[in-house]
């Protein structure tokens, strides 16, 4: 099995909560950013997928 890794990192701190809840923007930006990245490095996967199996066939 392979895996694919993202680059980005993002750490939260203690300072970064209240009452379990983000509160620094930057944090909530960052996050927004990697969920982004992720959701396209898996459609681009998956449709490389979906031509590499329709070009078998």
């Amino acid at each position: 099995m392979k895996a694919q890794v993202l680059p980005e990192i993002v750490f939260v701190e203690g300072q970064d909560l209240y009452r379990n809840e983000i509160i620094n923007h930057d944090i909530i930006f960052r996050l927004d950013k990697l969920v982004e990245d992720t959701v396209l490095m898996v459609e681009t996967f998956k449709s490389l997928r979906q031509k590499q199996e329709d070009d078998l066939f």
